[in-house]
């Protein structure tokens, strides 16, 4: 920011240069330092959902959009961000440890207006543990999903990806 104040007032009033090479540079926020054991409460407005209000919307999501369920419970019961819940395959579920790896995860690009797979918001692949809840709920999901693929066959589709290039970068861009 000092630099890009001395450039520019480089460049007018004083007319000392003709263009100021720091008009381009975007630069990044410092991570805060957080202090992880302190006593503080969880951050001013956001609160976790009480058992009430996740049985709640249990209840709401049954009559108004059952596939959303599985996601809401997933996070609820192992503490995971919805985008990284979107990003998980059955290759990041043991059943057996009852834990998840966390390594993807789904956003939202506003400027390209699409779902994009990424990597998590700290960039780091992590091991979550679940308890028996949480299992019998994938098991059950698991059945039903394999029960699905075997009525449909050829036309069950197990990956809602696909790779896409822009200015030489690789991303995943998700679809439905």
């Amino acid at each position: 920011a000092v630099l890009q104040q001395a450039f520019r007032f480089a460049v007018f009033p004083k007319q000392l240069i003709t263009f100021n090479p720091m008009q381009y540079i975007k630069l990044k926020k410092q991570a805060e330092d957080v202090d992880l054991f302190s006593d503080d409460e969880v951050e001013e407005g956001i609160q976790p959902i009480s058992h009430e209000d996740y049985e709640r919307l249990i209840e709401y999501l049954k009559v108004k959009n059952p596939p959303a369920i599985l996601p809401i419970q997933i996070a609820y019961y192992a503490g995971l961000r919805i985008g990284e819940v979107c990003g998980l395959t059955w290759q990041d579920i043991n059943l057996e440890e009852q834990c998840l790896t966390i390594k993807r995860s789904i956003r939202y690009d506003g400027t390209k207006h699409k779902n994009i797979i990424g990597p998590t918001k700290r960039k780091k692949v992590r091991i979550v543990d679940f308890g028996d809840t949480l299992t019998e709920i994938l098991k059950t999901a698991r059945k039903k999903q394999l029960k699905s693929r075997m009525q449909y066959g050829e036309l069950y589709h197990r990956n809602f990806y696909k790779e896409a290039q822009d200015k030489n970068r690789v991303y995943y861009e998700y679809y439905h």
